[in-house]
């Protein structure tokens, strides 16, 4: 991997990296970026952990100002509809079942235009190395579903609980945001309640139940690895 911004005269970077680099299994408390360790997991996180060794190493052999924006886990307009807010919301709207785990995995969900918001503000910051970008509040995966659920309008179809759980599912992944808050001086606009109902009643992306591809039977299952 190579990292071109300083020979294209580029000054400062903010690249997107991914909270599936920690070591979800460490520790039972949120991530830090000065504390948690590292442990990437798959082929995506290693691929991610990389590129930032690579741009670690750029800038300091050419000054230039990067920082290293660690996501959690996104939802918004256009996502992969295998994931879990739109594989729940595509069934609903459907009339169709979402059937799902009992969800009580606890993570750190952001509506990818916050997300957005936040890699702007780090960019025009000062701040370099590792960011984490999220809500830094833990929600259950089953309550996002019914979340979801409500603001779609069909809750009686959620069946939280039918499918048992995922072995491989750490309890809980939640950024520590501090750096994000008192560095870069960045902190979300509302909260996920409000998101999943600005997503899913058309305030987000102009339509109603906007769900990325077509139904296609009962969701068998809840998708929470960390992919963007």
């Amino acid at each position: 991997m190579r990292v071109g911004a300083p020979l294209a005269g580029g000054r400062r970077a903010v690249v997107a990296g991914t909270c599936a680099e920690y070591d979800w299994e460490a520790l039972a408390e949120p991530l830090s970026e000065r504390v948690a360790p590292l442990a990437p997991r798959g082929a995506y996180g290693a691929a991610k952990d990389q590129l930032r060794r690579e741009l670690e190493r750029v800038a300091a052999e050419t000054g230039l100002s990067a920082a290293w924006a660690r996501l959690f886990f996104l939802f918004g307009p256009g996502e992969d509809p295998r994931r879990l807010v739109p594989s729940v919301a595509r069934a609903l709207l459907a009339g169709e079942p979402a059937l799902t785990s009992r969800g009580a995995q606890v993570r750190d969900y952001l509506l990818s235009s916050e997300a957005a918001d936040a890699l702007v503000a780090l960019l025009d910051g000062e701040v370099t190395g590792a960011v984490n970008v999220g809500s830094s509040l833990g929600t259950r995966v089953g309550d996002l579903a019914g979340m979801v659920a409500t603001a779609t309008g069909r809750p009686d179809l959620l069946g939280v609980g039918a499918l048992p759980e995922r072995p491989d599912e750490p309890p809980l992944v939640v950024a520590d945001t501090a750096r994000l808050e008192f560095d870069v001086g960045w902190r979300p606009s509302g909260e996920l309640t409000g998101w999943v109902k600005r997503r899913w009643t058309g305030g987000e992306d102009g339509r109603r139940g906007s769900a990325t591809g077509a139904a296609s039977g009962p969701v068998q299952s809840v998708r929470t690895s960390q992919e963007a």
